[in-house]
């Protein structure tokens, strides 16, 4: 009988630790818990603090119902067509920029679910524009596995002129607001090289640039000074492929005078990713591929490079000087934005007899999701 009541006693003994063993686990459980969002709790301002702004409108280029402009430029002023593509949507933050064509995509001729036209991954096109001579194209399709857009866009042979080659863009403006490039500013897009081709008609069509495609990101970007008289605006063009091997970056002053006016300067600087070109000019018949670049790291490597020369009032060959409120990040903003083709195939600038077709020449890129977003300041001191 004792031994049986001392057994109920160790067994209740146990049972009651046990008891206080899992209270105390219980306890630690929701004190972990607490914990843990506490922790959350206090760093909800970093998470926050993270979340990018998008420097332009229409992030990822989400609506594909955009204006075109004409070719015609009045009193400094690109012209816009009124006429805008037959699409259900509001009218997108961006446009198509042509440039240096006799003949301009229109945005109310429109072709739409050309099945002939189609894409090996994404399928019938779902909106079309061709000009009349079949020298440009813009070819829509959905992607709806990613659930965006792609945009094709196709260009062939034209003329080189003072202004440059024919091209073929997607363009637009800043948001409202000063962007400076003295924090990061991530610019991200899905792309590839979806036709390439090219052919010479003599052994100096490729030397001279008489025949040559380039596709590019372009960036317009504004110096702000003092002194008012002292303004730059620099296109920075970021190169993705090339029908010519890559020549070295190279820049220059891009105004009618070739000069450095106290009126300002208009600077035009090409460079090429680290590692060269991400792609080759050549087809690709798989899936787009991620490209993703710091723009404030290319304007730092363009401030920090000789600058180029420039004939001056005097008539003599002068380095541009960068000064050191010049080479600030801070003082430098981001205005617009392109992403397109340009190819040419014969010379008709001043000087050159030679007016006739050197050669052939086509390219297509396909571009979905373009980006470019802001980060926070303090991400700006790592990156420095």
């Amino acid at each position: 009988m004792y031994w049986r009541i001392s057994n109920n006693r160790i067994l209740n003994d146990c049972r009651s630790m046990l008891n206080k063993y899992s209270f105390m686990n219980r306890l630690l459980f929701v004190l972990a818990g607490i914990l843990v969002m506490t922790l959350i709790a206090n760093n909800a301002p970093l998470q926050a603090g993270v979340v990018q702004q998008s420097v332009f409108p229409d992030p990822g280029l989400a609506n594909p119902r955009m204006k075109f402009n004409t070719g015609r430029v009045v009193r400094g002023i690109p012209q816009f067509s009124p006429l805008l593509p037959n699409i259900p949507r509001p009218l997108s933050g961006w446009f198509v920029w042509m440039a240096h064509r006799s003949e301009y995509l229109n945005g109310s001729e429109m072709v739409k679910n050309e099945k002939g036209l189609g894409d090996t991954n994404f399928g019938p096109a779902i909106y079309m524009f061709t000009t009349p001579n079949q020298n440009a194209r813009l070819t829509i399709y959905r992607n709806h596995s990613a659930h965006q857009w792609v945009y094709d866009l196709f260009e062939k042979n034209g003329p080189l002129d003072p202004g440059g080659g024919a091209n073929l863009f997607l363009s637009a403006n800043a948001k409202s607001g000063r962007f400076p490039m003295n924090r990061p500013i991530i610019y991200s897009l899905w792309a590839k090289i979806s036709q390439a081709r090219i052919r010479y008609y003599n052994s100096n069509a490729e030397r001279s640039g008489a025949v040559l495609a380039q596709v590019f990101s372009g960036f317009i970007l504004k110096y702000h000074s003092h002194n008012p008289r002292h303004r730059i605006t620099l296109f920075m063009q970021i190169h993705m492929a090339d029908s010519r091997s890559w020549l070295g970056r190279k820049g220059g002053i891009t105004d009618k005078q070739g000069t450095w006016s106290p009126a300002g300067a208009v600077l035009d600087f090409d460079i090429a990713p680290p590692g060269g070109y991400p792609f080759r000019f050549r087809p690709y018949h798989g899936p787009l591929h991620y490209l993703r670049y710091n723009l404030c790291l290319f304007l730092r490597e363009v401030l920090v490079t000789k600058p180029p020369l420039c004939i001056q009032a005097d008539g003599l060959d002068h380095h541009l000087r960068f000064t050191g409120r010049v080479q600030n990040l801070k003082n430098w903003t981001l205005t617009s934005m392109y992403v397109g083709l340009e190819t040419e195939n014969r010379i008709c600038r001043p000087g050159v007899s030679n007016h006739n077709p050197q050669g052939t020449v086509s390219v297509a890129l396909q571009v979905a999701n373009v980006r470019v977003m802001t980060e926070p300041s303090r991400a700006a001191r790592h990156a420095k």
